[in-house]
């Protein structure tokens, strides 16, 4: 069983926000950062899981992945892409003039939450979909399943505090150009800048599910060859 870290969301998201100078500490990678956010608790409670899920198992009937991971991708791609859309709709900058007649930010943040509350639930019933399918499917992927239910609670936690200060990232970043730029044209750049990093914490909290799918069609692609 391999497990793979989708990195390249979360590097490529301070140099989309202009903000690369505040970066995490140098020299750390994704999974040593990782590291740092488990407490004695969370340490435990993984190793337990761990242990659980190396002890010998009943073999039993498995359905195939193959009748489930074309119905899994699908549904990958119709979450991603009502996501997209939702982040694609025109933010209504009137509502956030400040008293000087200067646009300001607070449309941007109502829908950056507005947007939060959206797709957290409709990516979760989804990963939790896509575990179902794998811990019917075989053994191998019951164990990984299984895995990703461990793991969930642990990042979940973290990540709730996380996308908040995407928030202020981008506030900053919208004080800064309006701060450079002469008139109202600057801001179909932060637009852009603005649904680029929605985008990317889309991927972020997408990337869970794509290796679990990964997961199932590699097996597909394995039994096939067997056969």
């Amino acid at each position: 069983m391999s497990t793979r870290l989708h990195t390249a969301p979360l590097q490529r998201l301070p140099c989309t926000l202009g903000l690369a100078g505040d970066a995490g500490p140098g020299g750390m990678d994704v999974a040593e950062r990782f590291g740092l956010w488990l407490g004695t608790l969370d340490a435990i409670g993984l190793r337990a899981a761990l242990e659980s899920l190396q002890a010998p198992r009943p073999a039993r009937a498995s359905a195939g992945p193959r009748s489930g991971a074309p119905a899994l991708a699908e549904d990958l791609q119709r979450v991603q892409g009502a996501a997209r859309a939702a982040i694609a709709r025109d933010v209504d900058l009137d509502l956030g003039r400040e008293p000087d007649g200067r646009p300001g930010f607070s449309p941007w943040r109502q829908r950056h939450l507005e947007l939060q509350r959206l797709i957290a639930p409709m990516v979760e019933g989804l990963r939790d979909h896509v575990r179902q399918a794998l811990a019917r499917s075989s053994p191998r992927l019951a164990r990984l399943a299984a895995l990703d239910a461990a793991l969930a609670p642990v990042v979940g936690r973290r990540e709730q505090a996380l996308w908040p200060t995407l928030a202020t990232l981008l506030e900053r970043r919208f004080l800064q150009l309006r701060r450079e730029a002469d008139g109202d044209a600057w801001l179909d750049d932060f637009g852009r800048e603005w649904r680029q990093a929605l985008t990317l914490e889309l991927e972020l909290r997408l990337a869970p599910v794509a290796g679990l799918v990964e997961a199932f069609y590699s097996q597909d692609n394995d039994e096939s060859h067997k056969g």
